[in-house]
C-alpha cells in the first residue's frame, strides 16, 4: 500500500510559492480565476506564503528590472530551497 510522505511543513519547514505572472493569457480563465485557483492550491498544499508578482504573462525576460524584482523577493523570503519550473 502506498503511503503519503510527510509534508515539508510537518517537518518544521516554511513553504510557499511565488508566481511571476497572474496567468492572464491562460485559456479558460481570467486573472481573478487564476488567483482563486492559486489560493485553492496553496490551501490544499498547506503553504505558508503565496505571492504573485506583476510580470506580464509570456513576457518574463532576463533583464535588470526583472532581476531586481526577483532579487527583492529572494532577499525578503531567504529561501533555503528553490524549485523553479525549468
Amino acid at each position: 500500500m502506498w503511503e503519503a510522505s510527510p509534508q515539508l511543513n510537518d517537518r518544521g519547514y516554511r513553504t510557499g510559492i511565488v508566481h511571476l505572472t497572474v496567468g492572464e493569457m491562460g485559456s479558460g480563465g481570467t486573472p481573478e480565476v487564476r488567483r482563486q485557483e492559486l489560493l485553492a492550491a496553496a490551501n490544499a498544499l498547506r503553504l505558508d506564503h503565496v505571492e504573485v508578482l506583476d510580470f506580464q504573462d509570456c513576457r518574463v525576460t532576463d533583464d535588470f528590472p526583472g532581476r531586481l524584482k526577483i532579487a527583492a523577493v529572494m532577499r525578503r523570503l531567504r529561501p533555503t530551497l528553490v524549485l523553479p519550473p525549468y
